[in-house]
């Protein structure tokens, strides 16, 4: 029997540097789902950093987009694989300063 997806982890881009992930998140909605909700909090004026970082790339003219970085099946730990990408990035990040 094939493995269901249970849910994903993503990254928030801008298209004026889309390989730098600004935010890596998880979800176990659709990824369209937690986009459109990314969106709405950004619209809403919500003071969290991302979203200020948001309303600044689409005021700019930029586009923000979802890109998910992997598939969660069922017998995987998301919270789990979530921190492990966080040190990913960090890693990525020092190594790029």
């Amino acid at each position: 029997m094939e493995k269901q997806i249970k849910g994903y982890i993503y990254v928030l881009v801008s298209s004026k540097e889309p390989e730098n992930y600004r935010y890596l998140g998880m979800t176990t909605h659709s990824p369209t789902l937690r986009y459109n909700q990314h969106m709405s909090d950004a619209r809403k004026d919500n003071k969290r950093h991302v979203y200020k970082w948001m309303r600044k790339q689409l005021k700019e003219g930029y586009e923000i987009k979802l890109k998910v970085v992997q598939d969660v099946y069922e017998d995987e730990n998301i919270h789990q694989l979530e921190m492990l990408w966080i040190d990913e990035i960090n890693k990525r990040r020092k190594s790029r300063a």
